[in-house]
């Protein structure tokens, strides 16, 4: 999308490309769209398929024991979404060191003209971005296939733990599919990533996902071994504005979807005046 921070009322076609992705549907954007050639925001939210719906029906079909389960755990509410923080942009590095301390990974609200924290983070020493947002949407042009996507992500990855570095993950204004075809526990982990800032893939406690994750290519200057360094962790960012984030990642059939927002904590930059 352009430089709006918002969701517009009022979507064209290549905006919901955008936010989708893979998850773009033509024939329900053709059906569904004005003279004007647009579709509202609710017709957008209603195209993303719910993960129950999606089940085969065999599995709606389950044992009658199992469907018998106690009403207080079937009833057991999900994990509460962390109270957002709203910073200025100066306390930013404190805000994720915060957030990192408390065993969360980081979420940052940027709805600012130009994206000042991903600029930020695009000059900074000690990162590595990746463009999840480009990622997925190369797989919704069909300009590059999962699997070619999926080793992009791999190698930022990789990157980002061989040299202890934050892997800003640069979700802008998408909705990147880690809920699907992006979590591979080959390449790119979400699940992992995701969970306590990515700490579970760095130092010894990663030993087991570097040897998985990297490749000889990542190798070659250190011997054939592959190892993570201990400083490794992650931070999210997207272009969302705080009141449509949530929505945007993490209601069904969303990018964040599978994970929930227990996981992270919401850092919003506040709009300077």
């Amino acid at each position: 999308m352009g430089a709006g921070a918002s969701v517009p009322d009022k979507l064209d076609e290549a905006t919901c490309k955008t936010i989708a992705g893979d998850k773009f549907d033509q024939a329900k954007f053709d059906e569904s769209k004005d003279a004007d050639g647009n579709i509202t925001k609710e017709q957008l939210m209603a195209f993303a398929p719910a993960e129950e719906a999606a089940a085969p029906a065999e599995e709606a079909a389950a044992p009658a024991e199992e469907a018998a389960a106690p009403a207080e755990e079937a009833a057991a509410p999900a994990a509460a979404a962390v109270e957002a923080v709203t910073i200025p942009l100066t306390g930013l590095q404190d805000a994720i060191k915060a957030a990192q301390e408390a065993g969360l990974t980081p979420l940052v609200v940027d709805s600012s003209e130009d994206h000042k924290v991903d600029t930020f983070f695009s000059y900074g020493s000690g990162v590595c971005v990746m463009d999840a947002k480009m990622i997925g949407l190369k797989v919704a042009k069909k300009e590059a296939t999962q699997e070619e996507s999926l080793d992009e992500a791999r190698k930022k990855l990789v990157f980002a733990m061989k040299k202890g570095f934050s892997l800003i993950v640069s979700m802008q204004q998408a909705s990147p599919p880690f809920s699907d075809w992006l979590d591979n526990d080959d390449a790119f982990p979400a699940t992992e990533v995701f969970t306590n800032s990515g700490k579970g893939l760095a130092g010894d406690a990663g030993q087991a996902f570097a040897d998985k994750l990297f490749k000889p290519e990542d190798t070659a200057d250190t011997a054939g071994m592959a190892f993570s360094n201990d400083d490794f962790n992650v931070v999210l960012t997207t272009f969302f504005d705080k009141d449509s984030y949530a929505e945007f990642l993490f209601d069904d059939g969303m990018g964040l979807s599978k994970f929930g927002p227990s996981l992270f904590q919401p850092i919003i930059i506040q709009a300077e005046e």
